[in-house]
């Protein structure tokens, strides 16, 4: 078992809830999928988890002057404020 793959395993619950105890999700993967594994192995994967979430969100808000661009063509008589400035 890999990091990687729990982490995948553990992303819906760890996006939920950011603080959610190591020993939940140790205990969710026993009753879930019989496993047993270390409490440092999950410490890595819900930081593997979060680290991930954290990526897609910031890939996201870089695309938000593209997004505010696009409304602007769309809709010529609209205006927008972009609060954050480039």
């Amino acid at each position: 078992m890999h990091t990687s793959w729990l982490s995948r395993a553990f992303k819906k619950k760890v996006e939920h809830n950011p603080k959610v105890k190591i020993k939940e999700l140790v205990n969710k993967a026993q009753r879930k999928w019989n496993l047993t594994f270390t409490t440092s192995m999950a410490t890595r994967s819900r930081q593997a988890a979060l680290d991930d979430i954290q990526g897609e969100y910031r890939k996201q808000y870089k695309r938000i002057a593209d997004y505010c661009l696009e409304l602007l063509r769309a809709n010529p008589g609209s205006s927008e404020k972009d609060r954050e400035k480039r």
